[in-house]
């Protein structure tokens, strides 16, 4: 089960404001945010006698990881779209999304899994935050927790298709390029039926000039890396990103000088792993604080494992920001900077979460509980 647990953990992503619900103890048969499941046999009427289930009411829809903080910088190559979770309970054709001034924005609107396909069902581990376990229950479970075991064979001896399920659409958005104001709303309108949501700030700095120094010679090449556009963050983990695999090779001998974020400070460098390999296929791990002037020799790779921890997503649950990474160096007595932009984005991989998280389940707990 644990292996289960670790894979759906891997991108997780809920709305803030949760609190621990026991539905053990508060919940009962006639209430309405609980639904036994349709048996399609005796022996899942049993099993769904003892359970209780989310409703989903035939009309839902909303929009999720609507938090953004994004400044697309002159000088770096970017999407100018955001890409936001669309949940349903019905097939959606179609999606009008506009700003805050009542101009349509172009969008894109796709099946999460696909063309025709539909959204996963409530999962075991959701399930059983569902019915009031404890996440520390759930992730140590021993053969002496009799209660928990019996929730789940409930849930295995289910027939399926009597476990609640939605539609899980990615809609991508194109933000202005041109235009210093900012787009901080967004109202989509689906089956005659609309909703405004605040999504922060998204803007571009198209008339500022660049704070950074280019190189014309590319003697620091990052050809290898592209720009990295929904880039994962963890959940409840105080802010920490790691940002994995960042490949510079020297054209020429040069000295490391530093690394930093464009406009990034609210973000702090925790550590850096130095994988430093020369032209003989040598390689050398080391630990660089970023400060110290380091030596490259021509045809040096170079490869970062940067941590850090970013404000914007400490104890934060949803949404995009962007952080321009400079890596600064000195050739031929001139100095240098060389930027990647990461678009980091906070989402989850079992989209039932967001209901079980709108009822009060603790699953920042859960996801914290897995990760110490």
């Amino acid at each position: 089960m644990r292996k289960m647990i670790a894979l759906m953990i891997l991108f997780l992503w809920i709305p803030m404001g949760l609190f621990a619900c026991d539905r053990r103890t508060t919940a009962t048969q006639g209430e309405s945010e609980s639904v036994a499941a349709e048996p399609s046999s005796e022996e899942s009427t049993e099993a769904a006698a003892a359970m209780f289930l989310p409703a989903v009411p035939q009309d839902y829809w909303e929009l999720f990881d609507t938090r953004c903080s994004i400044v697309y910088e002159p000088g770096f190559m970017s999407s100018h779209s955001v890409t936001f979770t669309l949940l349903a309970a019905f097939p959606v054709e179609e999606v009008t999304v506009k700003d805050q001034n009542g101009a349509e924005i172009l969008s894109f609107l796709s099946l999460f899994h696909g063309e025709g396909a539909e959204t996963d069902v409530i999962s075991e581990d959701v399930f059983l935050l569902y019915q009031g376990f404890d996440p520390e229950e759930i992730l140590h479970a021993t053969g002496a927790n009799e209660e928990l075991w019996a929730a789940q064979q409930r849930y295995r001896s289910t027939d399926p298709t009597a476990l609640p399920a939605l539609y899980w659409y990615t809609l991508e958005v194109l933000t202005p390029c041109e235009e210093q104001e900012a787009l901080t709303e967004i109202s989509l309108t689906i089956n005659g039926s609309s909703k405004t949501y605040s999504i922060g700030s998204i803007r571009s700095r198209v008339f500022e000039e660049v704070e950074y120094i280019y190189d014309p010679e590319f003697r620091l090449d990052c050809s290898e890396n592209a720009s990295y556009f929904g880039y994962p963050v963890d959940l409840g983990v105080g802010g920490a990103v790691t940002l994995r695999g960042l490949v510079f090779t020297a054209q020429s001998d040069l000295t490391l000088t530093g690394l930093r974020f464009y406009h990034g400070e609210d973000i702090t460098v925790e550590e850096i792993a130095l994988t430093a390999t020369n032209a003989e296929g040598i390689s050398v791990n080391s630990l660089w604080d970023g400060v110290t002037p380091l030596s490259v020799s021509a045809g040096e790779r170079i490869c970062l494992d940067i941590k850090v921890i970013d404000a914007f997503f400490a104890e934060e649950l949803g949404g995009t920001a962007a952080r321009y990474l400079l890596l600064g160096y000195r050739a031929e007595g001139q100095d240098y900077e060389v930027g990647i932009p990461y678009y980091l984005i906070q989402r989850l991989g079992q989209p039932f979460l967001y209901l079980a998280a709108a009822e009060g389940l603790d699953v920042i707990g859960y996801a914290q509980a897995l990760r110490h």
